[in-house]
Parts: structure tokens; sequence; C-alpha cells
């Protein structure tokens, strides 16, 4: 069956009573959207809010379609949980202290940044290390950690993509054959069951929970098993393949300079009025109370912070669940500036896997001139959590400390450092997303649908889950949502085709 066959087989049989294909089922998504509007008789006006990716790139796709955008951003710049530190270390380098990496299968993201003229830079590339038990070893040697070792590492790498073929689609997870058990089992019990290598285990721990930004019994196995499936195509040289030049920032401060005065800074979202005739978004910017009217409203924010919106009338039982049941856990970054690159071996890339609380470090210059160089220490989970509770000065300190344990007498030379736990940052207060055990089923499906004439995007609602790729799949798509009701359309068949497409661009894409 060819791909444009397969797409009109499936929507006949979502009009024929098929409706369970899709998120939530038919009854959901009926519930969800309410009658059909009229046909707008001019260009329909939007509320976006949130000027992180999702909502940049909802009000990007809805003004190219003509309509009328206003975006509301609580901080006093653009980005979100994407924040590039720049004019802080010497030698003009920067560092990212959010989102950072790009794989070959972020085709959305890839796409936007030759849009806009944001250039992509190859991850340098080179020998990766792991240091364990007090010793730096190349990844190639990392079965001198014991006897079966490089057995159960392979072992663990053939059960996890045995766990992608029980979701038959990314998309949606919860159809799968045996979802609700799959749903119900954690990570770290079933890394128990396969009885691994004492060291396998670790090492995956501490590679996933910074992955995941949470401790591994905290994560739905379903959830894992959907990521599996959804990388299944990525080579391992995909991931991880590339940084945007200047830093991520630079593609939301791209798309903040051709949207203009439409987004507005500072703009603290506190309720929104919704009904037939439209929404009415009430926020203050400046310590005045105003109001922002539109036929739609997309919200882009995390559920941390859309717990804190009052919504008149309130959400459907699904939706509000959904939002109230997405997880979020902890994340922090610190970034240690030295006088030379410590690290530097030939062939090395910097890149280390630890049994230290900082689970990851790399290097954050390494498309960067000058002879300085910055380290970043990455940590998630409860280790995260307990430097969220340490002072600044602590932070760096603890950081810098580690680091010297991986590379002695790099202490010196050092020069300074900076940290972020994105869990205290005010319009954030959590890292990206994930599903707790017993959560996916439920709340999966009402995660994306809209609710009336409210719409709802972000890296929760996608299934690239806690990436910018998905950050900025989840605001096109619900740009494409209204700009079909704006027509009148009924979108349904609509939702499916989208995805249908998007999964065939990701499965074609280089690698």
């Amino acid at each position: 069956m060819t791909q444009v066959g397969r797409r009109e087989f499936l929507k006949r049989l979502l009009i024929g009573g098929g409706a369970s294909l899709l998120p939530g089922a038919g009854t959901m998504l009926a519930h969800a959207l309410g009658p059909a509007p009229a046909r707008a008789a001019g260009p329909a006006r939007v509320v976006v809010v949130g000027a992180g990716f999702a909502g940049l790139a909802a009000a990007w796709e809805l003004r190219r379609r003509g309509m009328t955008v206003n975006v509301l951003e609580a901080r006093g710049r653009v980005g979100g949980r994407v924040h590039t530190l720049r004019g802080y270390f010497a030698d003009g380098q920067y560092a990212d202290l959010g989102a950072e990496f790009v794989d070959t299968n972020h085709t959305t993201l890839l796409g936007y940044m030759k849009t806009l003229g944001v250039r992509a830079v190859k991850v340098l590339r080179g020998t990766n290390t792991v240091f364990f038990n007090g010793q730096l070893k190349d990844e190639d040697r990392i079965g001198e950690f014991g006897a079966g070792v490089e057995e159960d590492l392979d072992r663990f790498d053939s059960q996890s993509a045995w766990l992608g073929t029980q979701v038959p689609d990314a998309r949606t997870p919860w159809k799968g054959p045996d979802p609700v058990r799959l749903d119900r089992l954690n990570l770290d019990e079933w890394m128990d069951r396969l009885k691994l290598h004492p060291f396998v285990k670790k090492y995956n721990a501490a590679w996933l929970s910074g992955c995941y930004a949470t401790d591994l019994r905290d994560l739905s196995l379903l959830m894992y098993a959907r990521d599996q499936k959804e990388t299944a195509h990525v080579p391992a040289e995909g991931e991880l393949a590339y940084r945007i030049a200047g830093g991520s920032s630079a593609v939301a401060e791209a798309f903040a300079t051709r949207l203009g005065q439409a987004v507005e800074l500072g703009a603290v979202v506190e309720a929104v009025d919704h009904d037939e005739s439209g929404v009415r978004v009430h926020y203050r910017n400046g310590g005045r109370s105003r109001v922002a009217e539109g036929d739609y409203a997309v919200l882009t924010v995390p559920t941390t912070i859309l717990k804190g919106i009052t919504f008149r009338p309130g959400l459907s039982q699904a939706k509000q669940r959904s939002i109230d049941g997405m997880a979020y856990g902890g994340l922090a970054k610190v970034v240690l500036q030295y006088r030379r690159r410590v690290w530097r071996r030939p062939g090395y890339s910097g890149f280390v896997v630890t049994d230290l609380p900082v689970h990851c470090v790399w290097e954050a210059t390494g498309n960067q001139t000058g002879r300085r160089g910055i380290l970043t220490c990455f940590l998630g989970g409860s280790d995260a959590e307990r430097l969220g509770r340490m002072s600044p000065r602590e932070r760096v300190e603890s950081a810098l400390a580690q680091v010297e344990k991986i590379y002695p007498g790099s202490r010196r030379a050092f020069e300074q450092g900076v940290s972020i736990y994105w869990n205290d940052q005010q319009f954030t207060r959590g890292s990206y997303s994930h599903y707790s055990p017993g959560t996916m089923t439920v709340i999966g499906p009402a995660a994306a649908l809209p609710e009336g004439r409210l719409h709802f995007a972000g890296e929760h609602t996608d299934q690239v889950q806690g990436f910018m790729e998905g950050a900025l799949a989840s605001g096109r798509r619900a740009a494409g949502e209204i700009g079909r009701r704006a027509q009148g359309q009924n979108i349904a068949t609509w939702l499916l085709d989208y995805h249908l497409r998007r999964t065939e661009r990701a499965a074609l894409s280089p690698g």
C-alpha cells in the first residue's frame, strides 16, 4: 500500500467508526472540539500563551496563515527552557543552560533553522569516556569494568529495542498489545528484572536519569518503550549530532525578530475566559492588569504553570487530569570555564558518563574558538534536586570538585562558573515532562486535545517529548488545528493525516 493509500484507508476507517486510532477515541475528541465553528468573516485572532519554542512556532505558523497573533511571555526573554548564556564568559564564549542538542531526525527543528537562517554545527566527534569506581576509561575499554559487561550492555540494548516493538505507533503508545502492564512498571524495576551486571545497571541509570531528568523508578516503562519506538530508525551517530550556531537561543531570537511587536514580554497570565464567542486572556504586565482577546488561544506553557492559571469555565475532567498528572523531574546544569581545555586529549570528545552526582560532563565549547573552554555538568532527578538546595556558590564548588576527580589538576585552570536549577525558575518550575508509572495510559490520550477554543502545545503534548523538536512540532500542530477550524473545517481527520506525514518525514530523515 502506498503512503497516500495508507492515509486514505486510515481516514476512511476513522470516519467509519475507527476513531480509536486518534488519541482519546472519538467521544473524547468530539467533546474537546465541540461543534465546528462557522468560517470566520475575517482573519482569526489568536492569543498564544508562552514564547518558548512551542509558542513561537505556533505564532509563526498562525501568522503565516494570515491570522493576527498576540504572544504573551512572562519572562523578559523568549525561548522558555531554551536559554543561551552569553556575555558572561571570557573570550566571548557561551553555553546553553537549557536545551542544547539536535538529533538528525529532528526534522521540524532543522527545517525551521533553515528557514530562519540559523546554522547547525556538527558536534565534535571523538572518543567518549566513562568515569566509574574512580577510573576514567575510553568507552571502547568499558569491558574492563568486569567480565560480562560488554555482553550485558548489548543485551540491554537489544531488550530496549524489543520494548519498542511493543508499541505499534509512537503517537498512541496506549494502543499497544499490553500498554497497561508496561505503564505500571517503572524503568528501574524492569532493569532489575533483566539481572544486569551491576556496572551495566549503574551506567545506564546514570545516563538515562539525565536523559529523562528523573530517577528511573519514577519513569513509566511504557514511555521508555514509546521512545525506543520513536528512535528505532535513528543510527547512533544521529543522536546528539548537532548544536545550534550561537547557542540554542538563536532560534528563538530569530523567530522573535520576525514576529516583532506580536511578542509581549513580562506578561504574566492569570486567567482565561472562554466560550463560544471567543477567549479573553487576563494577565499582568508592569503591575497593570490587562486583557488580550481572540477567537482562539494556544496554551504552550508547562503544566506546572498551567496549574496556576484559572480557566472560566473550568476544563473538562480529562483535560484537567492530564495537566495535574504530568510529571516533571529535577534538572540542573553547572557550566565551568577553564583557562585551557584540560580535558582535551588527541581524539577525545570531552564527553563523560559518570557514577558521580554529575551524571554527564561534556564540553560546551567544542565548536567555539579560543584557548579557554567550558565544561557542562549535567544532573537529573534526585541528584539535581540535592544540588538545587545548595547556594549558587556551593553548586559550582560541588561540580568543580567532581570534575577534579575526573581530570586531576583541572581545578588549577578554573576561572568562573554558573549554575541553573530549572525547578527554581519562576516561570518553569520543572525540567521537561515525563510520565510516572501508571499515568501514560490514563492522561496521555488527552494531553494534546483541544478544549473548545483552547488549544494546547508544548513538549509535554508531543511524541518527541522533552526535546526542542517536540515543542516546535506541537506548536505547528496547534496552529494547523486552528487554521482549519477558522475555515469551518472538521480537524479530526487532519490530525491523523498530520501525524502520518510527520512520522514519514522523520523516517526518511538523513542519518
